[in-house]
């Protein structure tokens, strides 16, 4: 069974390798202008484990049970996805070029790199943060 800084560890850490999965994901499609099936599929499922593994990571931090751990989680995807949804529309609207990159994956360059953030943040407040200096 994983302790708590355990889990506020590897939670941190798939989310910041998450959120850079959908920064990767938005750069590949920006400079090719195109798809890059069947990858692209993949890079866009493991880009989803960044809020389920923040909010996990979050409710360890906080001390929380697992059975609220797990409605943050899923809270915390659909609000991923919902942001990126708005953002990618707000941009089209102001955008005019027909960069693919531009047209569909902006979203995912926003939430992408909010998920990076939240992966330093928590790893920042995580159990290396709060560990006493040793003497030397």
């Amino acid at each position: 069974m994983l302790t708590r800084d355990q889990v506020i560890r590897i939670g941190a850490t798939i989310a910041f390798a998450a959120g850079w999965a959908w920064i990767a994901k938005f750069a590949i499609v920006t400079v090719r202008d195109a798809g890059f099936e069947p990858l692209e599929s993949i890079v866009y499922l493991l880009g989803l484990l960044a809020p389920i593994a923040g909010a996990t990571a979050y409710a360890a931090l906080r001390g929380w049970r697992l059975v609220l751990a797990i409605p943050l989680a899923m809270g915390a995807l659909v609000a991923t996805v919902a942001a990126g949804a708005i953002v990618q529309e707000l941009f089209v609207s102001v955008y005019s070029g027909a960069n693919l990159g531009g047209t569909e994956e902006v979203g995912l360059l926003v939430t992408g790199a909010a998920w990076v953030v939240a992966g330093l943040a928590l790893r920042a407040r995580g159990p290396e943060a709060r560990a006493e200096p040793s003497p030397t």
